[in-house]
């Protein structure tokens, strides 16, 4: 039980990828932008190289500030924990930190604009 709990404080951060709800400024306001699963555990999954593809309609990108939560998610857990991303890193042969500071990868995976 005491490895479970220690393994799932350190995966804690990825579970709240599911929903990442942030708020966003549109020449008609500040709304409530609700990303929800599976966008942005494919969008994390895409940061890290790993194979995910794109979402069916209705969903699409996530906002700039969607998946700079994400970006941010991923290099605390990096930072942390760079033991739960290594197998990524190994399988699919990348380097996790290079990807997660590549502003041309993170950039494509928002909407330009809301």
């Amino acid at each position: 039980l005491g490895e479970a709990n220690v393994l799932f404080k350190k995966l804690e951060p990825l579970f709240k990828l599911t929903t990442v709800i942030t708020r966003e400024r549109t020449p008609y306001g500040e709304i409530r932008c609700r990303a929800r699963n599976p966008l942005g555990i494919k969008t994390a999954m895409r940061l890290l190289g790993m194979p995910s593809g794109g979402c069916r309609r209705p969903l699409g990108k996530m906002t700039k500030n969607g998946v700079g939560y994400i970006v941010e998610t991923l290099k605390e857990v990096q930072n942390t924990h760079p033991e739960i991303f290594r197998p990524v890193a190994e399988f699919f042969r990348v380097d996790i930190e290079k990807r997660l500071s590549d502003s041309g990868l993170i950039q494509s995976l928002s909407y330009d604009e809301i």
